[in-house]
């Protein structure tokens, strides 16, 4: 990834380059001549600049993001809290299942390229009967490590046969309850994707 740093360098030096290119080539005069001559050296140039342009461009998620999310609770809208708003320290946009309303999918991140999927006890209790306050921190330990760990395989598996350019962000994460996050590269089939991920996410988690 090219930081902001690294694009300003690009730009100076393409300034840089296009004054050379005009000085040296009017020095002598200004003449049809030297018109061409400054045209021929600033094409490679102004290639070069577009190039490294679209490298820099970042991808628009936002569109996607919100497409994606209407889908998901159109199609959901029996297990997802009518609300996406909640928050104890301050207001968290998320998809939040009924149930005790645990925080499932962060929409703010969603918005700007990042799965972030969520999967805490409250979570297991919206899909699995048996769950039950009284259990020992060892058991709820136990089932939320093991179904974040089949929740992550899912969405990367969904993912890798989906073609989707992404990066397993998971382990940069320090939140227990944070079962996976990737970075999209690419917002390419983004509303797809995500669509595809969250649907196949829910039928594991029914499976409880």
């Amino acid at each position: 990834m090219h930081t902001k740093t690294d694009e300003r360098l690009v730009y100076i030096i393409g300034i840089i380059g296009t004054l050379a290119i005009l000085v040296l080539n009017l020095k002598s005069g200004f003449s049809t001549d030297s018109i061409w001559a400054i045209l021929k050296d600033l094409a490679p140039l102004a290639v070069s600049i577009l190039i490294f342009k679209g490298l820099f461009h970042k991808p628009d998620f936002k569109k996607a993001a919100n497409r994606a999310i209407a889908k998901v609770r159109e199609t959901h809208k029996d297990i997802f809290y009518e609300s996406v708003l909640r928050g104890e320290k301050g207001t968290e946009e998320c998809l939040f299942f009924q149930k005790q309303q645990p925080s499932f999918i962060p929409l703010s991140e969603l918005r700007k390229g990042v799965l972030e999927i969520r999967i805490s006890y409250g979570t297991l209790a919206n899909f699995d009967d048996t769950i039950s306050p009284k259990d020992s921190a060892e058991e709820k330990d136990n089932r939320i490590v093991n179904k974040q760990q089949l929740v992550k395989r899912k969405t990367i598996e969904v993912l890798q046969k989906a073609g989707a350019q992404f990066s397993d962000k998971s382990d940069d994460n320090t939140k227990k309850e944070v079962a996976v996050k990737v970075q999209f590269l690419s917002n390419s089939k983004y509303d797809e994707n995500l669509v595809k991920v969250i649907d196949n996410v829910i039928c594991l988690l029914k499976e409880s």
